[in-house]
């Protein structure tokens, strides 16, 4: 779950910036979009995901609740471009929501 948090949030961020970069060099070359715009969000929107890997050992459930916003705003803003980080962010959702979180295990509940 960490590493496919921790590589679905670096491409998410290196795809957003890949985005950014050709979204200003159509717009130099002339063409009007928002392109730019977008990757920005895109590689802001990985932030959570990166988060999520920090508190992933202790709050699995914290963690993929993270995962699934970093993709549901991903996926918003570059479609194209956040298709791999997407993938491995579902991923490790889904293994976050099976795993019990460490603190239900030691008081015994659950």
């Amino acid at each position: 779950m960490f590493i496919l948090g921790l590589v679905g949030g670096l491409l998410g961020i290196l795809f957003g910036v890949i985005a950014v970069a050709l979204g200003v060099a159509q717009t130099s070359a002339g063409n009007d979009n928002l392109l730019a715009a977008y990757g920005l969000f895109a590689s802001v929107s990985s932030i959570p995901a990166v988060i999520g890997c920090a508190v992933c050992k202790t709050r699995p459930r914290t963690a993929a609740v993270l995962y699934l916003c970093s993709v549901v705003a991903g996926v918003c803003s570059a479609f194209i471009y956040y298709l791999i980080p997407a993938i491995l962010l579902i991923a490790g959702s889904l293994f976050g929501l099976k795993k019990k979180s460490v603190s239900s295990l030691n008081s015994g509940e659950g």
